[in-house]
């Protein structure tokens, strides 16, 4: 077993490592949160305060995501205890969001160190045993599908963070994945570079700013395009072009 999550050690932009991006978020507004007074800057107060609840999508990925990767592990802890912990604090925010609607300034005063303490129990249970149990157990193959769950969740991060597992750059020109057409191929035909409708490839020639004439191998004038090309097509007849 791990004795902690550095998170230094996991690649960036692991479920790990941006829980542990989150961390540092919170510290900064559990410190910011601690260090104001809401009867003298009410306002500023309730920024931090609506900045702190975003928490609620770090939970929601533990629940959602994380405890079920480790349930099908069969650890079942995490599902039954630390759940329960994350209502508790989703009280406790409730309890502080009617007290600021109220405008029971006092009581918001009192109460907010519980809220405080509570997060900061939360998030060294999760360094301490939450988070090196799970990298034990959970494989690379774990991590990348909940990575992928977790889009749809979201983050505390200002930005996504970056792709998991790294995506590496490939020039168009060496790119030969297949993928499925985003369009029909229904009455179109195929070109080297991708597929065109009749009606497409008339209206691009047409706009296209030149004259066209094509002649088959019989010496005929099959396609012209351009109103010059009427003189260049009698130049044409003159010379036995058809």
């Amino acid at each position: 077993m791990h004795d902690n999550s550095n998170s230094t050690t996991l690649p960036e932009g692991h479920p790990i490592s941006v829980y542990f991006q989150e961390k540092e978020i919170i510290i900064r507004l559990l410190e910011e949160i601690s260090a104001v007074d809401s009867k003298e800057e009410l306002q500023k107060y309730i920024n931090i305060f609506n900045q702190l609840q975003t928490i609620e999508k770090r939970f929601t990925r533990k629940e959602n995501q994380l405890f079920p990767f480790l349930e099908k592990k069969g650890w079942n802890g995490p599902s039954q205890g630390m759940w329960s912990f994350h209502d508790n604090l989703r009280d406790q925010f409730r309890l502080l969001r009617k007290h600021l609607e109220s405008k029971e300034l006092d009581k918001m005063n009192t109460n907010t160190p519980f809220l405080v303490d509570g997060i900061l129990r939360l998030m060294k249970t999760e360094e301490m045993v939450l988070f090196p149990n799970a990298l034990d157990l959970l494989t690379e193959k774990d991590w990348i599908a909940m990575r992928q769950g977790e889009e749809e969740i979201g983050w505390m991060l200002p930005e996504t963070p970056v792709a998991f597992p790294p995506q590496e750059y490939i020039h168009p020109s060496a790119d030969f994945t297949k993928r499925e057409m985003t369009f029909s191929t229904e009455n179109s035909s195929h070109y080297d570079e991708g597929y065109m409708t009749v009606e497409q490839v008339n209206l691009l020639l047409k706009t296209m700013p030149l004259d066209l004439t094509f002649v088959d191998e019989n010496d005929k004038v099959i396609f012209i395009i351009g109103a010059k090309n009427v003189f260049f097509l009698e130049v044409l007849e003159s010379l036995g072009v058809k």
